[in-house]
This record gives structure tokens, C-alpha cells and sequence, in this order.
């Protein structure tokens, strides 16, 4: 197409291309054929988008659209087999089983051309990121390279930050494919995760920052509602940035508005690995528990470091996070705050000296505030994790305390 066809065609005709590999090779090679290529990748679908495609389908039941799109995560790919492999006004998704996983599954594994690859990629769907040396701990066998990099050249994989990881969506449905069949090895693999992240924790303990470890080994052992709260989440949506004297007007317009907007808010998750269901509801005097009667500026006064915002890409302010570092200059003015008062009152008086550190090496962090304007977005619960795994893993302590009513 490219040497035959495309190059005779008139200059004003577009050319669209899809399929899931990108164009490379000689396709990028050359020049003339790279600055005329524009690459459009295919997001996954939003939750709009996916309810939109859903009714054009004969599906109007809220909840059954909901289930869907969950367990989708939007992929178009998954969706449309979800449409198709169910009545509009059949039994919901969760009753009706996951055979649109075997499908989703069969689809990509066209590509594992031999059982000893395949064998790779069941491994490789248990991690979240892998490299060949987790392969290989994993395995309890060595992993030839050219073997691993067969894998790495699959449609599915993808480099991430700390190595390789597999299409979310195929990870899942290799799991699952894997935990239906094979049980056992399932649960051995999973273990061997935890090991191993477990040990690397101990290797780094109190030389670095552990909370990538601690978040990967939460993956393996923590309970349902986190799993449930975590499934969804779309990674590099948001970012964390800390306040400054410039931006703290976006902070307090943030309180605000969340002051002015008061509501009941609910939501319903369910974990991807056990199906259980988790509801949280949330009512008008609940929904702004954790910013209320929060002074941002006086949290800011008393250290630049104590207030974090989290933007969306769009540079909207979707979240605020109050983790006031614990030193000599902190603890007079905590001392009258409502929320950490009770701790430190009840404090011995050699427990209160080790936190009279100076500001440089502060003793530890107290959490006052952690406040979301959406309790049903997905990624923002994530990241919140992600924070609080991060202040919780460099040292000293972590103070969270009762709000008081």
C-alpha cells in the first residue's frame, strides 16, 4: 500500500489507518512518510460516552449501563462484547457471568504463537509492572532473554515507568482465565508476589523512600473495598503540587466552592477478584467533613509543606490534602488545633521531645485534611492512596486522628 498505492494518490486525499499496532518501521524510517503521519490513539471510553454507546445498543437500566462500564473500563472492545453477549433486559452483568472475558482474552492470545510464551504472559498478567528479574523470581526459573522479549513485543504490553505492563483489561482476563483454571498456581503466584515485594521492603527499609513497594504489596494483600476502590483508576490523569503563596488562591476558592455545593453523595464499586460489592454513602454533613473548618492559610503559614493540591489536567483543583510536618516549629501552634490537641495531650513527655526535631527533619506527619470534590471518581481515590502510601513510608510517624463531632 505504502510503495504501490499511497504515494500516487492526489495530495489532498487523507488516509486513515487504524488497527492496535502503531506505524513503524519503514513508515517512520523515512522523512517524507514520518511528517505526514499523525498518530490518534484510542482512549478508552468515559462513562458518558460509554452510557451513550450503551443505549444505542436497547440498554436503559442505570445500574446494568453502570456495571458495564465498570467492568469494561471503558475498552470499546470489551463494551461491545458485553452488548453483544446479553439482552438489554437480561439479568445484570454480575449475575450473567464474565464469558466476555474468555472472548477478550481469546482475541489478543492470537498472538502467543507457542504454550511456553503464553505461560509468560499468565505469569506477567499477575503483576501490575514487570521486568525479567521479577519474571524470573516469579517463575523460579530463569527467563531467556529473547524469550522476554518476545513478550514485550506483544500488542498488549506496554513500557511503563519501572519496566513492562500488561493492557489492564488483558490482565485481567488472563487472571481470571488463570485463577479458573489453574487455582493453585493462581494462589502461588500471588503469594510469590507479596514475597517479593515484602522482601524488598525489608532490603530498602530505613535506607529510602519504600512507598512504591508498599503500594505494590497492598495490590496482593489488601482487602476487597481497596481493590473495588482502586479498580477503575486511569493513571497520569492528576498530579500533586504543593501550595505556595501564588496558588493559594485556588485553594481557598477550592473550600468554597465545596462549602457552597454541599451534598449527599453515593456510590457502589465492585472488586475485581472476588465480586463483592461495596456501597458508601455519604450524607450532606458528611460530604464536607474533612474541609471544613479547615484554614488553609494558616495550615500554609505554619509550613509551606503542609498543603498539597491535586489538579486535574486541566489544572483544576479537584482535591486538597492537609499533612502538616511534625518539628519544634509545628507542635506550639497543632497544640491548639481541635483535631491533633487530644493526641499530643495525651503524649508522654519523652514521647513528646522526640518531636521537637528542627523543620529539616521533621519527627513525622500529622494527616488533618484529605477532602475530594468527586467521591466517585476512580483515579482521584487512587491518588489520594498513593499520597498517603508516600508520606507513610519516609520515616517517622503518621499521626491521623478523629475529627472531633
Amino acid at each position: 500500500m505504502r510503495e504501490h498505492l499511497l504515494k500516487w494518490l492526489p495530495d489532498k486525499v487523507l488516509i486513515l489507518i487504524a488497527g492496535r499496532h502503531p506505524l513503524k518501521g519503514t513508515w517512520l524510517l523515512s522523512p517524507s512518510w514520518r511528517e505526514r503521519i499523525l498518530p490518534l490513539p484510542i482512549q478508552h471510553l468515559n462513562r458518558e460516552d460509554s452510557f451513550d454507546y450503551l443505549q444505542r445498543c436497547g440498554f436503559s437500566q442505570v445500574e446494568q449501563m453502570e456495571k458495564m462500564w465498570f467492568q469494561s473500563k471503558g475498552h470499546p472492545l470489551a463494551l461491545s462484547l458485553m452488548a453483544a453477549t446479553q439482552s438489554a433486559s437480561g439479568p445484570s452483568v454480575r449475575e450473567t457471568g464474565m464469558n466476555w472475558f474468555h472472548d477478550i482474552a481469546a482475541l489478543w492470545l492470537k498472538e502467543v504463537p507457542s504454550e511456553t510464551l503464553r505461560k509468560l504472559v499468565e505469569a506477567a498478567s499477575v503483576l501490575r509492572q514487570f521486568n525479567q528479574e521479577m519474571l524470573t523470581y516469579l517463575l523460579e526459573d530463569e527467563v531467556a532473554t529473547d524469550l522476554f522479549e518476545s513478550l514485550t513485543r506483544l500488542s498488549f504490553v506496554q513500557q511503563s515507568e519501572r519496566g513492562w505492563k500488561i493492557h489492564d483489561l488483558m490482565r485481567e482476563a488472563i487472571g481470571r482465565l488463570l485463577k479458573e483454571r489453574s487455582p493453585n498456581q493462581y494462589r502461588h503466584f500471588i503469594e510469590r508476589c507479596a514475597f517479593y515485594y515484602a522482601n524488598a521492603i525489608l532490603e530498602k527499609s530505613r535506607k529510602t523512600n519504600i512507598s512504591l513497594e508498599v503500594t505494590e504489596l497492598f495490590h496482593y494483600v489488601e482487602d476487597y473495598s481497596l481493590r473495588a476502590l482502586k479498580h477503575m483508576a486511569i493513571n497520569e490523569k492528576y498530579y500533586w503540587e504543593p501550595l505556595t503563596d501564588s496558588t493559594l488562591a485556588d485553594a481557598q476558592a477550592y473550600v468554597e466552592a465545596r462549602m457552597r455545593s454541599r451534598k449527599s453523595s453515593s456510590y457502589k464499586r465492585i472488586d475485581p477478584d472476588s465480586g463483592m460489592e461495596i456501597r458508601i454513602d455519604l450524607t450532606v454533613e458528611e460530604s464536607t467533613f474533612m474541609i471544613r473548618d479547615v484554614d488553609i492559610r494558616a495550615f500554609h503559614e505554619m509550613d509551606s509543606r503542609s498543603v498539597q493540591l491535586l489538579r486535574s489536567e486541566e489544572g483544576e483543583v479537584v482535591a486538597i490534602a492537609v499533612l502538616v510536618p511534625l518539628h519544634a516549629g509545628t507542635l506550639s501552634r497543632l497544640g491548639e488545633d481541635p483535631v491533633f490537641r487530644p493526641f499530643l495531650a495525651h503524649l508522654a513527655p519523652s514521647e513528646r521531645n522526640k518531636l521537637e526535631t528542627t523543620p529539616d527533619r521533621p519527627a513525622g506527619w500529622f494527616m488533618r485534611s484529605l477532602d475530594t470534590q468527586d467521591i466517585t471518581d476512580p483515579t482521584i481515590i487512587a491518588e489520594e492512596i498513593r499520597l498517603i502510601n508516600s508520606y507513610m513510608c519516609t520515616g517517622g510517624i503518621f499521626v491521623i486522628s478523629p475529627l472531633p463531632r
